[in-house]
């Protein structure tokens, strides 16, 4: 199964979020959405590959995935740059990849995805995300709910 289309852009995004059912219930999708509402001359990356609201406990998690559907191995530099990019606007951070070069399960925090199931290799660990950020990508997912949270940190609903 493929996961990036080139003349669309990430496709069957869907089997990638059950692989992380263990963030609850997904509420909200989307793919292909921009991290942040205002971009500067020294950003370089506008587009993140998928997202996922989920729901545990009261508890709402932004969950961003990179992928990268591709022969060679992810290197660390790569997972790290992704790492930054993404940890400004989600709660959990998941790399997706058919191979890894072996620095890459040293990074700490990164969650990684074989994609060849896809299957969890390693779980994510909690960031701490700017809070515009976090709402902004919030509101562009599919199917938000009306009355989500403003705030990563938000218990309750308004």
């Amino acid at each position: 199964m493929r996961f990036v289309d080139p003349g669309v852009g990430t496709v069957n995004e869907q089997y990638l979020l059950a692989a992380l059912s263990h963030h609850g219930q997904l509420v909200a999708s989307g793919r292909e959405v921009a991290y942040k509402r205002l971009f500067t001359p020294v950003d370089d990356r506008f587009i993140g590959d998928a997202f996922g609201l989920f729901m545990e406990g009261g508890v709402a998690s932004l969950v961003g995935i990179e992928i990268k559907d591709w022969a060679a191995p992810v290197a660390p530099k790569v997972a790290s740059e992704y790492m930054a990019t993404y940890g400004r606007s989600c709660d959990f951070f998941y790399l997706a990849a058919r191979t890894f070069m072996p620095g890459v399960r040293r990074l700490a925090g990164i969650g990684l995805i074989d994609l060849a199931g896809p299957k969890l290799v390693r779980k994510a660990d909690r960031l701490n995300p700017d809070e515009a950020a976090w709402r902004y990508v919030t509101a562009s997912l599919r199917e938000a709910p009306a009355a989500r949270p403003m705030h990563p940190r938000q218990r309750t609903f308004e």
